[in-house]
């Protein structure tokens, strides 16, 4: 017994230690960068889409648009997964053409070809400075353009497309695979004591509650029922929060991936502009 009370305060020490570097480094278990090279963003001009450099707080920041014939009616704002690039988002957007319908793929602040640090907070101004660089592009008043934005992530990324609905008011979301919050992952996955360490949440339920108060919202969650790293269970609560504004379509046999070739009438209709 003395000998367990002498090693306490060390053992205290240790843990502390553990935990500051666990706080300090966070960052490095959320979020995997990814950088382009100089031939991924020269293949997507080649392709006709359009890099938009841009000045944020917090760095050079770029974002792509694919654009449609004309000046666009309906802009997806499309955001990855946090190892993820915000380009994976193409095939995808091509596959889902349709008359009036443009793609705006923002980047993570640190990833791509986009400086800065991961942070809601910085997402927000990334998503700011965007808007505002394509609204330049198209010669749209800013406030048209966003009344024309609707938001689609996947994964981590849902989480930073409903941060982009709260920030441009957006009324339409489609999310394949959301989580309810980051600290509810970080319990699933580490244990509530490594969860209590996290330093900024992404809560997914209080930017829901804000997208379903907006007039005719419309949300679609798409989720696999084998999903691994995202359990179904936190889609159906999200659903159940609001199922007047919400609607889970689940994805038979399906994991976390997969989806990106996945055309069905349910997304078509979650795809379909506003009334």
């Amino acid at each position: 017994m003395k000998t367990l009370v002498l090693l306490l305060p060390g053992l205290a020490f240790l843990f502390g230690i553990a935990g500051t570097g666990l706080y300090l480094f966070q960052d490095k278990l959320i979020y995997f960068p990814q950088p382009y090279t100089a031939q991924d963003l020269q293949d997507f001009r080649d392709r006709g889409g359009l890099c938009l450099p841009f000045s944020a707080p917090h760095g050079r920041q770029t974002a792509f648009y694919l654009p449609c014939r004309g000046v666009p009616s309906q802009i997806w704002c499309c955001f990855a997964g946090n190892a993820g690039q915000a380009l994976r988002w193409e095939t995808f957007a091509r596959s889902q053409a349709a008359p009036g319908r443009a793609f705006l793929f923002v980047e993570w602040p640190g990833y791509g070809a986009s400086e800065g640090k991961p942070r809601p907070e910085t997402l927000r101004e990334s998503v700011r400075g965007a808007t505002l660089a394509l609204a330049a592009h198209l010669d749209l008043p800013p406030e048209i353009l966003r009344s024309r934005c609707a938001v689609l992530g996947h994964s981590l990324g849902c989480a930073a497309a409903l941060l982009a609905a709260d920030e441009l008011g957006a009324r339409q979301a489609v999310l394949f695979a959301p989580f309810t919050s980051l600290r509810d992952m970080a319990i699933l996955r580490k244990g509530p004591v490594i969860a209590r360490l996290l330093d900024h949440d992404y809560d997914n339920r209080t930017t829901l509650d804000a997208l379903a108060t907006r007039p005719t919202a419309r949300v679609t969650i798409f989720h696999g029922t084998a999903d691994e790293v995202i359990p179904i269970a936190m889609a159906r609560e999200l659903r159940d929060r609001h199922p007047g504004t919400v609607n889970l379509v689940e994805l038979p046999g399906m994991g976390h991936g997969g989806w990106f070739t996945t055309s069905t009438p349910d997304l078509v209709t979650a795809m379909a502009p506003q009334p």
